[in-house]
């Protein structure tokens, strides 16, 4: 049974790799022109080889710079972009304790090489139970980016879990082409970004109420990738305004009232 407990962290890691493939960031960042989806699809798969190859003590050494390579990445687009994809955390996860069983691998103590695998399972079990996509975590609280809030908040089935932040009658949005537009009192707007991963489900629950895209990015076509966005939501653009910074919502998706 041992045996087949690395396969199984194996196998786990690359339905992770498929997950990747919901994260906006990681499909549409890019490190030397390649996706960061390929990139950490291809950081797990090569620990795996690495890992079921050999215990030697060269490929141990191999394991560990590889899978300290992988949080490098992570890291550096996590402060980049002041939010972790749980798919990415998830993975170096698995990464990380395939290099603890790797270490721990020893015939003439297989007690504590038991006792380490069954620990691993548990941690398994735990990874195993985030939902994929969904557990992104705001790394820091940053007025250019905003946070992300958990789907929870945004969830049309009960109303009164919705953020309603406070009306602020200064408050201006504009169109695509740089027009203000009026909003009654009292309309209720969702505020989001087109980058954010999870922002897809609240646009999908609250299709007919009126959206605002915020938190845009520097050097990116925000108006453009928003209305991409909508698009494959199959989510009509016209009744989605534009506010570039300092929103009144510290955190995405929002409903606001005006």
């Amino acid at each position: 049974m041992r045996k087949y407990i690395p396969v199984l962290f194996c196998l786990f890691g690359l339905y992770e790799s498929l997950s990747i493939i919901n994260c906006e960031l990681c499909r549409s960042k890019t490190l030397l022109n390649i996706p960061l989806e390929i990139w950490g699809a291809t950081f797990f798969g090569i620990t795996a080889l690495l890992f079921l190859s050999s215990y030697k003590k060269t490929l141990k050494i191999a394991l560990s710079v590889w899978f300290l390579a992988h949080m490098a990445v992570i890291i550096y687009f996590g402060i980049m972009d002041k939010y972790l994809c749980s798919s990415c955390m998830i993975l170096a996860g698995v990464e990380g304790i395939l290099l603890i069983l790797a270490f721990s691998s020893d015939e003439d103590n297989p007690v504590n090489t038991s006792i380490v695998q069954v620990f691993s399972v548990f941690l398994l079990i735990i990874m195993a139970a985030i939902p994929a996509g969904k557990a992104v975590m705001a790394a820091a609280s940053n007025a250019a980016y905003g946070q992300i809030s958990k789907m929870e908040n945004i969830s049309t089935e009960s109303q009164k879990n919705i953020g309603l932040a406070p009306a602020a009658k200064d408050m201006k949005i504009y169109d695509e082409n740089g027009k203000e537009v009026p909003i009654k009192s009292g309309t209720k707007v969702l505020f989001f970004a087109w980058w954010c991963p999870h922002c897809k489900d609240a646009l999908l629950e609250n299709k007919d109420m009126v959206k605002v895209s915020t938190y845009f990015k520097k050097d990116a076509d925000n108006i453009l990738e928003t209305k991409e966005k909508l698009k494959d939501l199959n989510i009509p653009a016209d009744k989605c305004y534009y506010l570039p910074d300092n929103p009144p919502v510290k955190k995405v998706p929002e409903v606001y009232q005006f």
